[in-house]
């Protein structure tokens, strides 16, 4: 594929592997909406986006973009400060998403009839998105360029190691 080519050419190996995670990651994990949105549209009953993500769901999907990042945030953790931190808002945001979900279901299945600003639900929801897809992209470019180090940093300190274990036999 020619259009590959240059963007790879353009962007770097290590960029375009980030780039291609980042089409199948959100994509894919928003691939419900959008079959949902295509469908209401085809039979005549859209009623706007509100419908897609005033319940919430953008927030499993944030919570779930952004758990596997923060595993890698967990592994350098403590390489600085930044990363620390990057992960204790990541935690919030997860815990945030979590608890903006469960409320809003609860409500609906428990027919309280709960009052939500549907408005501040679609703002927090998209917000938690941006910043989930925002952090995801950063930590998996920051991996792509800093791991390959890592592992030679860490091959050459394991060499080292039996080498000196050898010596001393």
């Amino acid at each position: 594929m020619v259009f590959e080519k240059q963007i790879r050419r353009f962007l770097g190996d290590q960029l375009f592997d980030c780039f291609l995670w980042f089409l199948y990651t959100v994509l894919g994990a928003l691939l419900p909406l959008w079959i949902g949105m295509f469908l209401f549209n085809v039979l005549g009953k859209w009623k706007g986006m509100d419908l897609f993500i005033s319940h919430g769901e953008l927030c499993i999907y944030s919570a779930a973009l952004l758990t596997p990042s923060m595993y890698v945030m967990q592994r350098y953790s403590k390489t600085g400060y930044m990363m620390r931190y990057l992960l204790y808002v990541s935690y919030l945001s997860v815990l945030v998403a979590a608890l903006c979900y469960s409320l809003i279901l609860a409500s609906d299945l428990l027919k309280e009839g709960i009052a939500f600003n549907h408005a501040f639900v679609i703002g927090l929801s998209i917000g938690l998105f941006v910043y989930a897809v925002l952090v995801s992209v950063g930590i998996k470019v920051w991996e792509n360029i800093k791991g390959p180090q890592d592992w030679l940093v860490l091959r050459k300190q394991k060499f080292i190691d039996l080498e000196n274990r050898f010596n001393k036999l």
